[in-house]
């Protein structure tokens, strides 16, 4: 018998989360949030002390596009 966990996402989640939930691909999201995702709105590059480097940890907005329209 399988484990099932069931998640509930708020708005910004790491990248675990996110491949769980979307099935991407860590390159794919490396890829996206280079060329199209706009920092801020899609993903936060974000850090401990407020100066986030290359390395430091990103979240990323889990909710549809229609709802970001009503922001």
């Amino acid at each position: 018998m399988e484990n099932v966990v069931q998640l509930m996402p708020s708005k910004w989640v790491s990248e675990a989360v996110l491949m769980t939930i979307t099935g991407m691909k860590k390159n794919t999201i490396k890829t996206a949030r280079e060329v199209s995702w706009m920092e801020g709105r899609e993903y936060k590059h974000v850090s401990p002390d407020g100066a986030p480097r290359d390395n430091s940890m990103c979240f990323y907005d889990l909710r549809l596009e229609g709802d970001r329209e009503v922001d």
